[in-house]
């Protein structure tokens, strides 16, 4: 009941995920695995907890649930919830999008500075279909030999005094790779042996490949650090599912400009969220194999998935009234909601230290980046260094803020070679100057100013619909157990009395409905600043 916000923090695992941390990590090693998965579900969303209270330091770090309520047959009251839904759950939707933007968008800029990004991948319908098989997964950790993450300084101190590590690191990922391959052409599986993973069969090339991998990475690190591996078993081999993985970038010349390939063990022992990213990956995996074994117990036609790279988009069939389903199928569906739910918030934090793997990233981090694009890229262009190239660029960014609406405005004029002409629009510049890291900089923030123009214009008549419902709501409720008795004359009190609780939980939900309001403002405010911030760095280094 209620519209809430999600913090994976605040999660807990479904009692399914037996193994929902990952072996060593301190964070939240001991999770508590007698909570139901209804249980589980509240941690994530608590019903009336009143979302303006949920405050955090990064305005993009709150996710809202939709808005629900206990409908109790009394057309007066959910005739009124109904009427309440409806603008409230879009506002939902609309602070939902304009989160995802923003992630997005702080995942593309990262990704340009080298840090990560989490892929999330189902099985689509079509057409055309896509196909992804479960199986199962092998997780990484570099430790210390005292069983610690070591500090990412000292993994790149390693690496560099030997440089058969990188070359280890690499003929692993890529054994891993033909061993999934593998694993999914023939319906095999694998599990864990000591330190090693088990082949199915003796003499398995592939997974030989693997521990030799291992072993030869090992040996190269030295006594000092240890591999540790954690086999992540399939919840269904081979039936269709989903998958989690973390990706690198890796920047080429032509129209595609950047490519995403799986992230080896050494390039995340590098980072200083290592330790948090092997945490999370773990969490995420468990999570997602939760969702595979949920949808076992809900016919297929019922729901279906929705292409999205970023997190597990499911769209549910409306039920037909003429046609309810049985109590069965609806409680399977309830389980796999909430089991996508969970998955979404563990992914979410995932994402959240995988992108800020070399440093925190914002928003307006990649419109200093432009701007450190452009200067190289110019300095190339007329073969100069940055500084000197700085006197033939003018770039001025600002941002218009009016209300709810965020407009960021990059007049730029860069000054070609003597006799050239001056590029005077930043899509210009962009297209014939920036080399692709930049071009994922500019499209990062595009994709801001390009939401912000789509979902601006509602915010005033939903912020004016649901204010007026909130003003009604106390009319409404005002002698609920009055109107209760008038709609059930032959109710029980005690019937009664639990229909009233239920009316003023109704009521307090249309009341924390507010704070859906105030986590969008607090997103676009978050926003604007962040953005103001940049453009102050950029004149500063202008006329430093």
């Amino acid at each position: 009941m209620g519209c809430s916000s999600s913090r994976a923090a605040d999660a807990k695992p479904p009692p399914s995920q037996s193994n929902g941390h990952a072996n060593g990590a301190n964070d939240d090693a001991s999770v508590d695995k007698s909570l139901g998965k209804q249980e589980a579900a509240d941690l994530i969303s608590q019903p009336g907890d009143g979302v303006a209270g949920r405050t955090t330091e990064h305005y993009h770090d709150i996710v809202l649930d939709r808005f629900d309520y206990a409908k109790l047959d009394v057309e007066k009251f959910d005739g009124f919830m109904s009427s309440v839904e409806a603008p409230v759950n879009a506002m939902v939707d609309t602070s939902n999008r304009l989160n995802e933007v923003i992630v997005v968008a702080q995942e593309q800029i990262a990704a340009a500075l080298g840090a990560f990004r989490v892929e999330v991948s189902v099985s689509l319908r079509g057409p055309p279909p896509v196909v992804v098989l479960d199986r199962d997964t092998v997780l990484l950790r570099l430790e210390k030999a005292e069983g610690v993450v070591p500090q990412p300084e000292e993994v790149q101190v390693l690496c560099a005094s030997n440089p058969g590590i990188a070359a280890a690191d690499e003929k692993l990922g890529a054994a891993l790779t033909a061993m999934y391959a593998f694993l999914e052409l023939h319906n095999k599986g694998v599990s864990q042996q000591g330190d090693n993973v088990a082949p199915p069969f003796p003499d398995c090339v592939q997974v030989d490949a693997v521990n030799e991998a291992l072993t030869e990475l090992r040996t190269a690190l030295g006594s000092g650090y240890r591999v540790v591996l954690d086999v992540k078993p399939a919840a269904l081999r081979n039936c269709k599912g989903l998958r989690v993985r973390l990706v690198k970038p890796i920047f080429k010349e032509g129209p595609e400009g950047v490519e995403y390939i799986d992230a080896t063990l050494l390039d995340v022992a590098k980072t200083k969220e290592a330790k948090h990213i092997y945490h999370m990956l773990s969490r995420a995996t468990d999570a997602c194999e939760d969702v595979i074994r949920c949808m076992q117990a809900v016919p297929s036609d019922l729901y279906r998935f929705q292409p999205c790279k970023h997190h597990i988009a499911m769209e549910i069939r409306p039920e037909d009234k003429d046609d309810p389903h049985p109590a069965l199928v609806t409680a399977a569906l309830q389980s796999l909601k909430m089991s996508v739910n969970y998955a979404n918030s563990q992914i979410l934090e995932l994402r959240k230290h995988a992108m800020h793997a070399n440093g925190t990233t914002t928003v307006g981090t990649g419109l200093v980046g432009i701007f450190d694009e452009i200067l190289a890229a110019q300095a190339q262009a007329l073969g100069t260094g940055p500084e000197e190239a700085k006197a033939s660029v003018k770039f001025e960014p600002s941002v218009r803020s009016l209300g709810e609406d965020v407009t960021l405005e990059m007049p730029v004029e860069v000054t070609g070679k003597e006799g050239g002409a001056a590029m005077k629009s930043m899509q210009e510049v962009a297209e014939q100057l920036l080399p692709a890291k930049g071009k994922l900089f500019y499209g990062a923030l595009m994709s801001i100013n390009e939401a912000s123009m789509d979902i601006a214009p509602r915010y005033p008549r939903l912020q004016e619909q649901i204010k007026t419902l909130i003003s009604q709501a106390d009319t409404v409720f005002s002698n609920p157990e009055q109107d209760i008795k008038e709609a059930y004359p032959d109710k029980e009190a005690q019937d009664v009395e639990q229909l009233v609780k239920l009316a003023a939980r109704n009521l307090q939900a249309v009341k924390d409905s507010a704070g859906v309001l105030d986590v969008f403002s607090k997103q676009v405010h978050g926003l604007t600043a962040d953005l103001q911030r940049s453009c102050q760095t950029i004149k500063d280094r202008h006329q430093q």
